[in-house]
């Protein structure tokens, strides 16, 4: 036998011998997250409780809101207990990225860009953009030429689809970027912003809780995107459970049934601080 040929032969045996511990290695890796979950008997839900009726913060200090009861639903369907992880919006995948949190649910809608860095599983809804503002600089607004003018400052959720919509449409307004609605109002309230660019359920809120402040919005929204719960790349049996869980949820009306609870009922204002 030829030296070449030992080599080759001595090469094949050491493969097989590592076949078991590849394999091994591999079977344990194919789940990390789902693996977590299990382990820990918890699922981590970033959301950040400023977005009504998205998710937000009771007079209590409970999380509240169409996106809990989903997380919940599904912590309930892993048979797992359910912990919210608080993070502003900008922060959100860079909490998954970091491990902090197992998905993502919170009014997030699905992009080319953020699909870079999270997997997006079945849309839960569509929602739509709108603006707020006070009545008054609307209507003078209106007349001198509308938003797309210099000079002119919008409030935003920083790292949202309503900065780039703003940027993308708006090109001669200056952005103003945001961590959460409050602020957006707090300074539409200063003038020191003209309006708030944000989800149209939010904006109909707003109007609605701030009768003092002569807020408006639009009657019809200026966008329509999915909105979807977001999962770490690379755990293609945790992103295929959520899946099959969010399939059989709109099979049996779920996702109807929390649209008709959060967004067509406002009982929940009273929870509200």
């Amino acid at each position: 036998m030829t030296s070449t040929v030992c080599s080759l032969r001595r090469l094949f045996i050491s493969f097989i011998a590592l076949l078991p511990i590849m394999f091994s290695s591999f079977s344990h890796a194919a789940s990390p997250v789902l693996d977590r979950v299990l382990d820990r008997g918890v699922v981590k839900v970033a959301m950040t409780g400023d977005q009504p009726p998205f998710n937000m913060i009771s007079r209590s200090g409970r999380f509240i809101g169409y996106d809990v009861d989903l997380a919940q639903s599904l912590a309930n369907a892993m048979n797992v207990e359910l912990e919210i992880v608080k993070v502003p919006f900008p922060e959100l995948i860079s909490a998954i990225e970091a491990g902090r949190a197992d998905m993502i649910i919170s009014g997030m809608s699905i992009t080319s860009l953020r699909s870079k860095s999270v997997s997006f599983v079945e849309p839960y809804m569509m929602a739509g953009k709108s603006l707020v503002s006070t009545e008054e600089r609307m209507m003078q607004l209106e007349q001198d030429g509308g938003f797309n003018r210099l000079g002119i400052k919008v409030a935003a959720l920083s790292n949202s689809t309503s900065k780039t919509m703003v940027q993308l449409n708006m090109p001669k307004a200056e952005v103003v970027g945001i961590s959460n609605y409050e602020e957006g109002l707090k300074l539409i309230r200063e003038r020191k912003v003209d309006a708030l660019f944000a989800d149209m359920a939010m904006c109909k809120l707003a109007v609605l809780r701030n009768p003092s402040d002569n807020f408006v919005t639009l009657k019809k929204p200026l966008s329509m995107e999915p909105v979807a719960v977001a999962v770490p790349h690379g755990d293609l049996h945790f992103f295929n459970l959520v899946r099959n869980f969010m399939v059989s949820y709109d099979r049996v009306g779920l996702p109807d049934r929390l649209h008709a609870k959060w967004f067509e009922n406002g009982e929940w204002l009273a929870q509200l601080p």
